[in-house]
């Protein structure tokens, strides 16, 4: 795992971390997002589960000031009913799997779409102004995710209104 040097000021939990090949800056500040429970219900079949382990992620947040690391601490646990063994949903923080909250997500796509910039304008703004190195590569995925999502949602409403004109007719 990673040394860690924990410092406590006002509260929050700070501190110095090197994560191997994880893309963090040395100089983060590292903010502990603890979403540890000892009960939960399973997805599966709503039956209170009871801790089984603690996970943590890292993932990259907005930083105005400097950069910003949230270590996000979840429980795993183990349904008595159906034996699945699942994760507390953190997904409203940050996708499964991503390095990068959602808010870093959005703010990158808005600059591309809401003020036209290109990605390697985009990617220069995310780490002059918010301190999130991002790859192109990485940029162009969201951008073309969230137009696949845009249009699926398109799509629906096309289908509904169609349907809704073969029913008038009828």
């Amino acid at each position: 795992m990673a040394k860690r040097q924990l410092v406590s000021e006002m509260g929050v939990q700070e501190q110095s971390i090197w994560l191997g090949n994880h893309n963090f800056s040395e100089d983060a500040r590292v903010r502990l997002v603890d979403l540890s429970r000892k009960m939960t219900d399973c997805p599966k079949c709503e039956t209170p589960s009871k801790r089984h382990s603690v996970g943590y992620r890292y993932v990259n947040e907005v930083g105005l000031a400097e950069p910003v690391v949230l270590e996000i601490r979840a429980s795993k646990h183990r349904c008595t009913s159906c034996k699945k063994i699942f994760s507390y949903p953190t997904g409203y923080i940050s996708p499964p799997g991503s390095q990068y909250t959602n808010r870093v997500i959005r703010t990158a796509i808005d600059l591309h779409v809401e003020q036209d910039m290109t990605y390697r304008e985009v990617c220069e703004r995310m780490l002059e102004k918010y301190h999130v190195d991002i790859p192109l590569t990485t940029i162009n995925e969201w951008v073309l995710a969230q137009r696949a999502e845009e249009g699926a949602r398109v799509s629906k409403i096309e289908e509904e209104v169609r349907k809704r004109i073969s029913e008038d007719k009828e």
